[in-house]
Protein backbone atom coordinates (compact mmCIF):
# COMPACT_ATOMS: atom_id res chain seq x y z
CA UNK A 1 0.00 0.00 0.00
CA UNK A 2 3.06 2.49 0.86
CA UNK A 3 4.48 1.91 -2.41
CA UNK A 4 1.21 2.49 -4.32
CA UNK A 5 0.81 5.63 -2.37
CA UNK A 6 4.40 6.86 -2.70
CA UNK A 7 3.89 5.76 -6.94
CA UNK A 8 1.04 8.32 -7.04
CA UNK A 9 2.88 10.84 -5.12
CA UNK A 10 5.52 10.98 -7.82
CA UNK A 11 2.92 9.95 -11.16
CA UNK A 12 0.64 12.56 -10.37
CA UNK A 13 2.53 15.81 -10.48
CA UNK A 14 4.42 14.09 -13.11
CA UNK A 15 1.01 13.87 -15.53
CA UNK A 16 -0.19 17.46 -14.31
CA UNK A 17 2.93 19.12 -14.97
CA UNK A 18 3.40 17.65 -18.62
CA UNK A 19 -0.08 18.57 -18.69
CA UNK A 20 1.01 21.92 -18.24
CA UNK A 21 3.59 21.82 -21.25
CA UNK A 22 1.68 20.80 -23.69
CA UNK A 23 -1.01 23.26 -22.79
CA UNK A 24 1.29 25.67 -23.08
CA UNK A 25 2.10 24.70 -26.75
CA UNK A 26 -1.58 24.49 -27.26
CA UNK A 27 -1.56 28.12 -26.82
CA UNK A 28 1.51 28.97 -29.40
CA UNK A 29 0.38 29.02 -32.66
CA UNK A 30 1.73 26.39 -34.89
CA UNK A 31 4.48 28.48 -36.90
CA UNK A 32 5.85 29.35 -33.64
CA UNK A 33 6.38 26.10 -32.01
CA UNK A 34 9.50 23.88 -32.38
CA UNK A 35 7.53 21.04 -31.58
CA UNK A 36 4.02 19.28 -31.06
CA UNK A 37 1.93 19.24 -28.22
CA UNK A 38 2.25 15.50 -28.23
CA UNK A 39 5.71 15.28 -27.57
CA UNK A 40 6.07 15.85 -24.45
CA UNK A 41 4.62 13.18 -23.54
CA UNK A 42 7.48 11.05 -24.32
CA UNK A 43 9.29 12.84 -21.23
CA UNK A 44 7.55 9.49 -19.05
CA UNK A 45 9.70 6.78 -20.69
CA UNK A 46 12.07 5.84 -18.61
CA UNK A 47 15.87 6.89 -19.23
CA UNK A 48 15.33 8.82 -22.63
CA UNK A 49 12.94 11.33 -20.69
CA UNK A 50 16.06 12.63 -19.05
CA UNK A 51 17.23 13.14 -22.08
CA UNK A 52 14.02 14.36 -23.98
CA UNK A 53 13.65 16.58 -20.98
CA UNK A 54 16.51 18.81 -21.86
CA UNK A 55 15.19 19.11 -25.65
CA UNK A 56 11.35 20.03 -24.47
CA UNK A 57 12.71 22.69 -22.21
CA UNK A 58 15.11 24.22 -24.90
CA UNK A 59 11.74 23.93 -27.56
CA UNK A 60 9.19 25.44 -24.90
CA UNK A 61 11.63 28.30 -24.45
CA UNK A 62 12.23 28.96 -27.98
CA UNK A 63 8.70 28.47 -28.77
CA UNK A 64 7.49 31.37 -26.01
CA UNK A 65 10.22 33.61 -27.15
CA UNK A 66 9.21 32.83 -30.92
CA UNK A 67 5.22 33.69 -29.89
CA UNK A 68 6.14 36.52 -27.80
CA UNK A 69 8.09 38.15 -30.48
CA UNK A 70 5.39 37.65 -33.03
CA UNK A 71 2.95 39.54 -30.59
CA UNK A 72 4.89 41.93 -30.06
CA UNK A 73 5.24 42.49 -33.88
CA UNK A 74 1.24 42.31 -34.14
CA UNK A 75 0.13 44.73 -31.23
CA UNK A 76 1.09 48.62 -31.99
CA UNK A 77 2.53 50.49 -28.79
CA UNK A 78 -0.05 48.65 -26.32
CA UNK A 79 0.59 48.51 -22.84
CA UNK A 80 1.55 44.59 -23.13
CA UNK A 81 4.32 45.58 -25.26
CA UNK A 82 6.27 47.32 -22.25
CA UNK A 83 5.43 44.49 -19.97
CA UNK A 84 7.17 41.87 -22.21
CA UNK A 85 10.31 44.11 -23.24
CA UNK A 86 10.71 44.54 -19.04
CA UNK A 87 11.08 40.95 -18.75
CA UNK A 88 13.30 38.22 -20.42
CA UNK A 89 12.12 37.17 -23.76
CA UNK A 90 12.51 33.40 -22.69
CA UNK A 91 11.16 33.35 -19.03
CA UNK A 92 11.57 30.07 -18.79
CA UNK A 93 14.68 28.25 -20.20
CA UNK A 94 17.08 29.21 -16.82
CA UNK A 95 15.15 27.07 -14.52
CA UNK A 96 14.03 24.46 -16.58
CA UNK A 97 17.44 23.95 -17.53
CA UNK A 98 18.63 24.14 -14.27
CA UNK A 99 16.14 21.68 -12.95
CA UNK A 100 16.64 18.97 -15.92
CA UNK A 101 20.51 19.20 -14.92
CA UNK A 102 20.43 18.81 -11.19
CA UNK A 103 17.59 16.37 -11.28
CA UNK A 104 19.75 14.26 -13.72
CA UNK A 105 22.81 14.59 -11.74
CA UNK A 106 21.12 13.31 -8.61
CA UNK A 107 19.45 10.30 -9.83
CA UNK A 108 22.86 9.74 -11.34
CA UNK A 109 25.24 10.16 -8.52
CA UNK A 110 22.49 7.98 -5.88
CA UNK A 111 22.19 5.19 -8.60
CA UNK A 112 25.79 4.89 -9.07
CA UNK A 113 26.48 5.11 -5.46
CA UNK A 114 23.16 2.71 -4.30
CA UNK A 115 25.47 0.17 -3.03
CA UNK A 116 28.11 1.96 -1.52
CA UNK A 117 28.18 4.12 2.13
CA UNK A 118 29.76 7.65 0.45
CA UNK A 119 29.50 10.87 1.13
CA UNK A 120 28.32 11.43 -2.65
CA UNK A 121 25.15 9.66 -1.53
CA UNK A 122 24.37 13.38 0.62
CA UNK A 123 25.73 15.44 -2.92
CA UNK A 124 23.45 13.08 -5.13
CA UNK A 125 20.70 14.11 -2.79
CA UNK A 126 21.12 17.65 -2.21
CA UNK A 127 21.38 17.51 -6.53
CA UNK A 128 18.13 16.44 -6.91
CA UNK A 129 16.03 18.37 -3.75
CA UNK A 130 17.36 21.93 -5.09
CA UNK A 131 16.44 20.48 -9.23
CA UNK A 132 13.08 20.09 -7.25
CA UNK A 133 12.91 23.46 -6.08
CA UNK A 134 14.10 24.11 -9.55
CA UNK A 135 11.44 22.13 -11.10
CA UNK A 136 8.82 23.78 -8.77
CA UNK A 137 10.09 27.32 -10.04
CA UNK A 138 10.16 26.55 -13.56
CA UNK A 139 6.74 24.79 -13.84
CA UNK A 140 4.82 28.21 -12.05
CA UNK A 141 7.26 30.42 -14.66
CA UNK A 142 6.00 28.44 -17.83
CA UNK A 143 1.94 28.52 -16.36
CA UNK A 144 2.75 32.05 -16.35
CA UNK A 145 4.30 32.42 -19.36
CA UNK A 146 1.30 30.59 -20.98
CA UNK A 147 -1.19 32.68 -19.13
CA UNK A 148 1.19 36.35 -20.36
CA UNK A 149 0.63 34.60 -24.10
CA UNK A 150 -3.71 33.74 -23.86
CA UNK A 151 -3.37 37.70 -22.66
CA UNK A 152 -1.54 38.92 -25.34
CA UNK A 153 -4.24 36.87 -28.09
CA UNK A 154 -6.54 38.24 -26.31
CA UNK A 155 -5.80 42.01 -26.28
CA UNK A 156 -4.70 41.13 -30.28
CA UNK A 157 -7.80 40.45 -30.63
CA UNK A 158 -9.92 43.24 -29.71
Amino acid sequence: MLQISLLLAFVIPAILFVLAQQNTLRVISPENREMSPGSVWLQLIPVFGMVWQFIVVIRIARSISKEMASKIGESILDNSQVQIKETDESPTYTFGIAYCTLTTLGFIINYSTMHSSSYLKLFGSLFFLTGMVCWIIYWVRLVNAKNKLVGLSVGIAR
